[in-house]
């Protein structure tokens, strides 16, 4: 007898599933909510919580440092876990002096995992980069062979 209940409720049930999908939906009819939306007949109110009007208002005004794409020159790049941190610094450092004549032009130390390279310069346009790095050929021309423009995420501040 208690199988006949089990089974008669399990019955029951996939009926019930069976007939709320055959339902239709008022959203099913369009492809996303903003489909959704802009079909309804009459206005739209959107209610949201207190909290997140006050995290609404503290991001309306960002300090932060966006980041756009540019170029630098990387100027070293090494993997040896012994010597590459102070050849990158040394290196960091020579070039500081060199460009110190060129305006604008900063060197980043950049450790990525296992990599340290030395990257000089946040440029717009490839062809700044390009002139730049002719440009610190002739002050460095030891390290004119490892040099490379490379495409990389600037950090620019409004």
């Amino acid at each position: 007898m208690k199988r006949i209940a089990i089974l008669t409720l399990a019955i029951a049930c996939l009926g019930l599933r069976w007939a709320s999908a055959q339902a239709p939906d008022s959203i099913a009819e369009h492809d996303n909510i903003v489909e959704t939306i802009n079909a309804a007949n009459g206005p739209v109110f959107i209610v949201q919580p207190q909290e997140l009007d006050a995290v609404t208002a503290h991001s309306s005004v960002d300090t932060r440092s966006s980041r756009n794409m540019g170029y630098r020159l990387q100027i070293y790049s090494d993997n040896n876990v012994r010597t590459s941190k102070a050849t990158a610094e040394r290196i960091r450092s020579t070039v500081a002096e060199s460009v110190s004549s060129m305006p604008g032009v900063r060197v980043h130390v950049v450790f990525d995992s296992p990599w340290w390279r030395v990257y000089v310069g946040d440029f717009r346009s490839y062809s700044a980069a390009d002139e730049a790095m002719h440009r610190i050929k002739r002050l460095l021309p030891a390290q004119a062979r490892d040099m490379r423009i490379m495409r990389c995420k600037l950090n620019t501040t409004h």
